[in-house]
């Protein structure tokens, strides 16, 4: 009968649309949500980092030092990092502050073991 019109029944329209729905869409309830955790692997040839258990962060080691001594920036990895992912640690250890950071503090490990090599 609605061919004449071109249209579909409005009726099997209704329904086809409600079966073509994705049973995930709109799904705001029972979503699963991903319990992120340090991973004991991060430390492998990465000696900054440190992880503290008692407070759930991350922190770097040379840039904790740098901004103890005057220098660098109060990032996240100084006052600690509770974002568990590789992505933040890999984007911390290619920015400059943490770059510039390790760089001076191997001159200043340098000049001391220079200066006890001296006095021997």
């Amino acid at each position: 009968m609605w061919g004449f019109l071109q249209v579909s029944n409005p009726k099997q329209t209704a329904e086809c649309s409600e079966h073509k729905e994705s049973p995930e869409k709109g799904r705001t309830s029972g979503a699963r949500k991903t319990v992120r955790s340090f991973r004991q692997s991060w430390l492998e040839g990465r000696s900054w980092l440190e992880f503290n258990e008692e407070a759930s962060v991350m922190t770097c080691r040379c840039c904790k030092l740098h901004v103890k001594y005057g220098a660098g920036c109060m990032g996240a990895f100084v006052r600690g990092c509770s974002n568990f992912r590789i992505e933040a640690v890999r984007t911390h250890e290619l920015s400059d502050a943490h770059i510039r950071a390790s760089y001076l503090l191997g001159l200043a490990n340098r000049g001391r073991q220079h200066d006890a090599s001296e006095d021997s």
